[in-house]
């Protein structure tokens, strides 16, 4: 016979007005995990003072959670601490099982922008800095979403189930279905991998894009004469099969328009990319010859690099670094084409 799943209760501490949501989301995560939340906003105040209520609380409790946000909270007038950091103090001196979850400086920034500057601590700084270094120095993990907050509540209450010195309690009779819970986990499990991802992409990108940009500028401001061939009606007629589709988008060319005599680096890298992607070497060829004369530049910036063929002539192609680059510019003009 499988044991019955124990049930902790769960001393939520947290300052109020600022994680409200958090608190909420908190309580669902402990609730969902098959455990009962406890926290001054779940019980009516008694005769006694307010520190000995939360005393006597979470030494009923098995556990004690702290959620940390940007602000230290309200002062006890005795100890000059916060209650939060009373309860915390109180918690780990006394030996309670516990853990924290702390938002972590990106979040705060995103809650800052989205609910303003009263989420942080702004009288008692010194404090709330030493409070969250101690903090930070013990059992913590940091959230970036309410997703990934429930995650790390979950996956610290299983590794406290499986302590055998926690009691908590057990029901006579117990449901041991816990699929519905483990497709939540997977659920948020997702959602944390997605969140993962798209940070991960945002450190690794934001600098390249800058880079990109330079680039963009760069090329922009290195014209290319293309008069010979406006003038000639064959070499004009292979130029625009390649370049009519990107004069449209760019330049709203008609049939009926003058094609420019001259135009930049960048309008030249990105009509024949994929002319580079394949190799260029054949400068008999106009269009081969017109990029060979312009392949100084592209060359200094690594978007394109030589390699020796087999006949020992020298073929261009387009590199690693030019491949993520036209890939951003066609992103790019398909958002705004004149932007480039």
């Amino acid at each position: 016979m499988q044991p019955q799943p124990k049930k902790f209760q769960v001393f939520v501490s947290s300052t109020y007005l600022d994680m409200k949501k958090e608190r909420q989301e908190a309580v669902m995560a402990i609730l969902n995990a098959g455990h009962i939340p406890a926290g001054m906003e779940l019980f009516a105040a008694n005769d006694k003072s307010q520190w000995e209520t939360i005393r006597k609380w979470i030494d009923e409790s098995d556990i004690f959670m702290l959620i940390l946000g940007g602000r230290y909270g309200s002062i006890e007038s005795e100890s000059q601490k916060s209650y939060i950091e009373l309860e915390y103090d109180y918690a780990v001196q006394n030996g309670k099982p516990f853990f924290s979850v702390v938002i972590s400086e990106k979040a705060l920034d995103d809650k800052v922008r989205s609910e303003g500057k009263e989420v942080l601590e702004s009288v008692d700084t010194k404090k709330f800095t030493e409070f969250r270094a101690k903090v930070m120095s013990k059992m913590v993990k940091e959230f970036n979403s309410f997703a990934e907050m429930k995650l790390a509540i979950y996956e610290s209450l299983k590794l406290f189930e499986r302590n055998e010195e926690i009691v908590g309690w057990v029901r006579p009779i117990a449901n041991n279905d816990l699929s519905p819970l483990l497709e939540e986990l997977k659920r948020i499990r997702g959602e944390r991998d997605s969140l993962s991802k798209e940070l991960s992409k945002i450190k690794v990108v934001e600098p390249q894009n800058k880079e990109y940009e330079s680039l963009i500028t760069l090329l922009n401001d290195e014209n290319v004469d293309i008069s010979y061939i406006i003038k000639s009606r064959s070499l004009s007629d292979v130029f625009m099969s390649h370049a009519k589709e990107y004069f449209l988008k760019k330049y709203s060319y008609s049939e009926t328009s003058q094609i420019h005599s001259v135009i930049t680096l960048l309008d030249l890298f990105v009509i024949f990319w994929k002319q580079l992607k394949n190799g260029i070497g054949d400068f008999r060829d106009p269009i081969e010859y017109l990029l060979s004369n312009n392949l100084i530049l592209l060359l200094t910036c690594k978007l394109v690099q030589g390699k020796r063929a087999l006949d020992d002539s020298i073929r261009y192609y387009l590199s690693d670094k030019g491949n993520l680059f036209i890939q951003y510019v066609l992103l790019k003009k398909i958002a705004d084409p004149k932007s480039c």
